[in-house]
């Protein structure tokens, strides 16, 4: 099970120039760009489920954790094996056209926030999901203080329709058009997957400090009801709609958040690997936090400790700069998935974590 799960597939990735329009590299990671062009991307079905974890809409709108249960069901699934390191990413043909159109989602947001984050050179808390309904793009990312928009899209046969509405968005919807398209070319025919990106005009707009760290508010807001510090999540909720309201980020600067009277509601577990501590809390409330029992392992989000205490502390400054290296570890008893915004998906015994208390 962890083995098909946490093996790393290669997606090869073209830079298309579509009618005319050559894509724009100015603000890619060189190193990045070059290796993505000539050797593609190389991730785990894991990392597709854990990048897809906080903006991934689905069901449940009220809940993070069952949102996130949802789509972690709708990917598992469909995940086929491999033997090796680098093997094609493939998807199963034999469930439902419904349930392929769901995980096939799932999967591209996954992947497009991967490759945004390593292309652009950023951390994932800069990534963030445009809210609201109607004709809109899906994600926001903030690069030397300017806004990009970017669309992802999943396709299990032709993305030539896709690419042609990225296109048209950009014409009818100028003031949303997307800087970048990530398509997503997920057949389920045994061929492997792949993704395509295409580069509309669009002119950036500022994003000053203050705007910055509410959307980190937000951010890890999200992040922290996924790990179960569901009064953490309320507080930075919070300050995020002060902000909003016209309060500046000064307001909250290095002034502590406090919620200690909540460890009765549950217990604190940390776990550590590589020197790298994290922290989960096991909330009694179901609803807070993603858990869920596969064969012999528990699996679980996590936040590194580090940025724990940035959060409860409101050390602002340093969270702006936060991030981490990401990696993939996984043991005979014990797996990870670590990400440059601090969290962390893992699959551990349960009967490691019943240790616990």
């Amino acid at each position: 099970m962890l083995k098909r799960l946490f093996t790393k597939r290669k997606v090869p990735v073209t830079f298309l120039n579509y009618n005319g329009k050559i894509v724009d590299t100015t603000l890619f990671d060189q190193n990045n760009y070059d290796s993505l062009r000539k050797n593609g991307i190389t991730i785990s079905p894991i990392n597709i489920i854990h990048s897809a974890s906080i903006h991934y809409t689905g069901r449940f709108d009220n809940s993070m954790a069952l949102r996130f249960i949802n789509s972690f069901i709708d990917i598992i699934a469909s995940v086929k094996n491999t033997t090796n390191n680098g093997d094609g990413l493939l998807f199963s043909d034999e469930e439902s056209n419904e349930f392929q159109t769901k995980s096939s989602e799932v999967i591209a947001v996954g992947i497009c926030i991967t490759i945004t984050s390593n292309l652009f050179n950023i951390s994932r808390n800069t990534i963030n999901l445009i809210e609201g309904s109607g004709k809109r793009c899906d994600f926001c990312f903030i690069k030397n203080s300017l806004q990009y928009y970017i669309e992802s899209k999943g396709r299990k046969v032709d993305i030539n329709p896709a690419i042609k509405d990225i296109f048209k968005k950009k014409s009818n919807y100028n003031s949303i058009s997307p800087k970048y398209g990530v398509i997503s070319h997920i057949p389920r025919d045994s061929s492997s997957t792949k993704v395509t990106i295409v580069d509309p005009d669009f002119i950036p707009e500022e994003i000053n400090k203050n705007e910055k760290i509410k959307r980190l508010f937000l951010y890890y807001s999200k992040l922290s009801h996924m790990i179960g510090f569901w009064r953490l999540a309320e507080l930075l909720r919070e300050r995020y709609n002060k902000i909003s309201e016209g309060f500046n980020y000064t307001d909250f600067n290095n002034k502590p958040l406090d919620y200690d009277n909540v460890v009765k509601l549950g217990r604190r577990i940390s776990i550590s690997t590589k020197d790298i501590s994290f922290d989960v809390f096991m909330a009694k409330n179901s609803q807070h936090g993603f858990k869920k029992q596969v064969g012999e392992f528990t699996s679980l989000f996590l936040m590194e400790a580090k940025l724990l205490e940035i959060l409860e502390q409101q050390y602002l400054d340093e969270l702006l700069q936060y991030q981490i290296n990401e990696q993939t570890i996984l043991h005979n008893d014990k797996a990870f998935s670590i990400q440059n915004d601090g969290s962390v998906f893992a699959f551990l015994l349960t009967e490691d974590i019943d240790k616990h208390g």
